[in-house]
């Protein structure tokens, strides 16, 4: 059933642990609980079927959206090979210190623009398209690295390549 249930706490609940309590017995689905703090800020929390108990979210901060964020990328990077081949591709690709650098930067940047305006609705492709320009853009940078000549354009100018496909990548990842 839906009900709401309005708690004031000078010391804030997040953090804090909420008995759940069903009439009738444990329920075989998800309970959701959404927690509106003063200023207006929103968070969901679902509980897996048959929870006797939810950990409250905490306010969301800086530091705690950076952490979170750090660690969903660190996941989606390892969490395939094409990942990291496309990954070294890029640092063979680089070669430098200073080269990798600002390689790596241009790709997460591009990443940055469009998982934005994703999320402001400003863009949004379709997910099959997508995922197999980024299939491609992986074997675009594995042809480039096994080619016995390096004067193209991704030899030379590795940053706007990376940039580039950072764009196309971001569009992935905001839509998974």
């Amino acid at each position: 059933t839906d009900e709401a249930v309005l708690y004031l706490c000078a010391g804030g609940i997040g953090g804090s642990r909420m008995m759940l309590r069903y009439p009738g017995g444990k329920p075989a689905v998800p309970t959701l609980a959404r927690v509106v703090w003063q200023s207006g800020e929103t968070r969901s929390v679902l509980a897996e079927p048959g929870a006797t108990e939810l950990v409250l979210p905490e306010p969301e901060s800086a530091r705690g959206v950076l952490r979170d964020y750090t660690v969903l990328g660190v996941r989606h990077i390892l969490g395939g090979w094409d990942h990291l081949l496309f990954l070294a591709c890029l640092l063979l690709i680089a070669r430098t210190p200073r080269r990798i650098l600002l390689t790596v930067t241009g790709f997460t940047l591009g990443h940055a623009v469009t998982i934005t305006a994703v999320s402001l609705g400003v863009a949004g492709p379709s997910g099959p398209p997508v995922e197999a320009a980024i299939a491609l853009s992986i074997m675009f940078l594995a042809a480039e690295v096994i080619r016995p000549h390096h004067g193209t354009l991704t030899w030379r100018y590795p940053v706007g390549i990376s940039s580039a496909f950072g764009l196309l990548h971001g569009f992935g990842f905001a839509s998974a």
